[in-house]
């Protein structure tokens, strides 16, 4: 187990991997040269956050971006969005944003927004799953111009049926990778968020003495789950009722095979205590210290430390992980063109990627150079740690998946 975790005196906390013996050498050689029963698996309603609608403040016009004649043009500033775009958008004067990410967010993120380029914009939050009812419903005349923040297998599906406009942005080189991006331009990822390991390590042991220095170790590999120093220990989000569960089990899959997952998954079921409702409250067992570690969303995690615990630790799989993605795109027949491809440049832009961090977003930004939720940067997760996720397969077979999963538990 690569994971270390210290307590001291102080009660500071810092993750440490191990480090080799050369390593030691060369950095010296360079000062030298310089919890309870598991219910059954019945199904249940997730619930949905309230829908909120707003607007932004008075639209202030913002000063056109300056250009530079293109034979003497320097390398393009990654926040630059094309003027002839500013200008037309300006023009329509208005946005009407459908979002399905935190309301805080959502309503930060359109009003900044509205202050670059003077656009008012009409914002309303609502699950990714009522907004794609309602694109169905919309007989390609929708009455907004943008979704954002829907999750993939809504938005995939909505580009399947032809609701999504195609626009190749100019930003998207600002992308850390070109699977952050639909292949025909119709939807952009703005923010990925991770399976990963949220770890009470208080609730692994007896309390120590005051002034007691002692090392704990994390679970570093999905295989680490399975010892038995975890038996009742660990708490899952119910995989019938919630995406977490889900793709817990099709990255499984993904990474071993489903003959093999459906072993691993067997033994895994073993250590857990608690088939969660949501992937939110499987965190909060973690933070309460009902369960040692909760296998859910990252995001899930920072929000419990968050409101609960900030002591927690959170790790990224060292032999890779699954990961969902949030995304925005221009939906097709939408009353203001123009300013719905500004909106597709704008969040293309590590100023945008950024704001997230700022406010009550707890996900992890996929454009060059914003900055990641602050308890991911002190820990130093890696955010590359994934494995290359098949998502048109999970969303045609997860239900299979789960299916088989319950039925290996019983056999």
């Amino acid at each position: 187990m690569a994971g270390i975790r210290k307590r001291n005196w102080n009660g500071v906390h810092r993750r440490a991997a191990g480090i080799s013996l050369a390593c030691l050498l060369a950095a010296a050689a360079m000062v030298t040269g310089s919890c309870g029963k598991k219910p059954e698996p019945e199904p249940t309603s997730e619930p949905v956050p309230a829908t909120t609608e707003g607007t932004t403040k008075d639209a202030i016009l913002a000063p056109p971006v300056p250009t530079t004649p293109a034979e003497t043009e320097p390398a393009k500033d990654p926040d630059e969005v094309p003027e002839s775009l500013v200008k037309a958008a300006q023009l329509e004067g208005a946005l009407t944003v459908w979002g399905s990410c935190e309301p805080e967010y959502l309503e930060a993120v359109c009003n900044d927004f509205s202050g670059r380029y003077g656009i008012d914009v009409k914002f309303r939050r609502k699950s990714s799953n009522d907004i794609y009812q309602d694109l169905l419903n919309s007989g390609g005349s929708p009455s907004a111009d943008v979704w954002f923040g829907g999750r993939y297998d809504p938005v995939s599906e909505a580009a399947a049926d032809g609701l999504l406009a195609a626009y190749e942005a100019e930003n998207e080189g600002n992308l850390k990778s070109r699977r952050y991006r639909d292949e025909e331009h119709r939807w952009y990822a703005v923010s990925k968020d991770l399976i990963g390991f949220v770890v009470n390590t208080d609730a692994m042991k007896d309390p120590a003495p005051e002034g007691w220095v002692e090392a704990v170790d994390l679970p570093d590999t999905w295989e680490d789950l399975t010892d038995s120093r975890y038996y009742g220990r660990i708490a899952m989000p119910d995989p019938k009722i919630t995406g977490a569960g889900r793709m817990i089990i099709t990255s499984m899959v993904e990474k071993m095979g489903r003959d093999d997952a459906l072993v691993y998954l067997r033994k895994l079921d073993g250590n857990v205590k608690t088939y969660a409702e949501s992937t939110g409250k499987a965190a909060e067992l973690a933070a309460s210290g009902d369960c040692a570690v909760a296998v859910t969303f990252l995001h899930d995690g920072i929000a419990a430390m968050r409101k609960m615990n900030d002591q927690l630790d959170l790790v990224v799989p060292s032999d890779e992980t699954g990961f969902d993605l949030e995304t925005s795109a221009i939906l097709k027949g939408c009353g203001h063109p123009a300013a719905a491809k500004l909106w597709t440049e704008y969040i293309l832009t590590p100023g945008f990627g950024s704001l997230g961090a700022e406010h009550g977003s707890c996900r992890f930004p996929v454009t060059e150079g914003a900055a990641l939720p602050k308890e991911a940067e002190r820990m130093g997760l890696d955010m590359e740690s994934t494995i290359d996720y098949d998502f048109e397969d999970a969303k045609d077979y997860a239900s299979v998946y789960v299916e088989d999963f319950y039925a290996a538990l019983v056999e």
